[in-house]
């Protein structure tokens, strides 16, 4: 979030990341494409936010029996 901040701070808005529940220390995904969703969806929250703030809230959650690291994007 630290290069994203700096654009969201240019277009007058905050940007928090919430940590919601117990989170594993490590996840097994793609790391690099995981890294270009999030930053596509932050330019699109950044894009289209007229005023205010985005929050990037991350949890954990169930999907057919396994944990699934759950991220949302909120604005």
């Amino acid at each position: 979030c630290g290069l994203i901040r700096f654009r969201a701070k240019d277009h007058g808005l905050s940007l928090d990341v919430r940590f919601d529940g117990d989170l594993p220390k490590r996840i097994r995904t793609d790391a690099v494409r995981l890294r270009q969703i999030l930053m596509n969806l932050l330019s699109n929250a950044i894009k289209f936010t007229p005023e205010g703030g985005i929050c990037v809230c991350v949890s954990m959650t169930q999907a057919e029996g396994e944990p699934m690291l759950r991220i949302v994007v909120e604005y």
